[in-house]
């Protein structure tokens, strides 16, 4: 049975209740991330799994040798030696985990004392501005027109009417005429076009037989592959780890020849590559 086909079968939670393994160094060795696992607990954790299922997986032993040659004999691992090795970082991480919860609580607590304040000097504000537009409007005064000096005592009743009367035709005509306001330019604004970033297919060449992982940036999706022929992967961005450099890489224009016999972590995005020391985050 193959490791894939292995972890397939059986889930990491599974395993890791049967074997008293830790999650975290599971997914290490499904990953094959072996350079985070020191070779003495890699090949007990393999020799632990292998008794509790009876399954061969020394093929995954082949592949860490070949990734981190050794020169010392392996070593074997009692499983409570493994298992108390093992708790240790877990015990720290919990400590970092509370201290982080502890340190957002207060945080929170502190970001809503400060939006309640601000809401209280908020409403301070527009019911203080509203009192001085109730004490302004009170203070108004509608000025009566005057009226010219009567010259004549003896003006008829009429003549007065007439009088009014025009008054109130020039007030009514001077309420209905409208106001003449700013045009409103109301033409929508174009958002600018997003312009997609063209991408390449990677072609890997081994000198040697050669194992590598690369892992697709946008979709996460993982290639690992023993192999000392040629390999195109499809288009797109990758982070790429090579057991050696002994290894031609064709992308975009680029043909990046590392000649090295040690690990080669490497980055091909938007056309230009980086060398890297570990997979980036995003």
């Amino acid at each position: 049975m193959s490791a894939n086909d292995f972890f397939e079968k059986y889930s990491i939670e599974e395993i890791s209740k049967r074997t008293k393994i830790s999650p975290i160094s599971l997914r290490f060795i499904k990953n094959k991330e072996y350079e985070k696992i020191p070779r003495v607990k890699f090949l007990g954790f393999i020799k632990i799994i292998e008794r509790e299922f009876k399954v061969d997986l020394s093929h995954l032993i082949e592949e860490f040798d070949a990734i981190n040659p050794q020169k010392e004999p392996p070593a074997e691992l009692q499983p409570k030696e493994i298992e108390k090795e093992e708790k240790k970082p877990l015990i720290w991480i919990l400590a970092i985990i509370t201290l982080l919860l502890a340190g957002g609580t207060i945080l929170l607590i502190n970001a809503n004392k400060k939006t309640q304040e601000t809401l209280q000097t908020t409403k301070e504000t527009i019911s203080q501005e509203k009192k001085q537009e109730n004490n302004n409007t009170q203070k108004a005064v509608i000025t009566p027109v005057q009226e010219s000096n009567q010259t004549d005592l003896n003006t008829t009743a009429n003549d007065k009417n007439e009088s009014n009367s025009s008054q109130e035709q020039n007030i009514s005509t001077a309420l209905q005429t409208p106001i003449n306001e700013a045009p409103v330019n109301e033409t929508p604004k174009e958002e600018p076009k997003k312009i997609e970033k063209q991408q390449y297919p990677v072609t890997i060449i081994p000198k040697k037989k050669l194992w590598f992982k690369a892992v697709n940036l946008k979709t996460k999706k993982i290639i690992s592959k023993i192999t000392t022929r040629a390999i195109t992967l499809p288009k797109g961005d990758y982070y790429i780890k090579f057991g050696h450099g002994l290894v031609k890489i064709k992308y975009a224009s680029h043909t990046i020849d590392p000649k090295t016999k040690q690990i080669v972590k490497i980055v091909l995005k938007d056309g230009n590559y980086t060398y890297v020391k570990k997979q980036p985050k995003e």
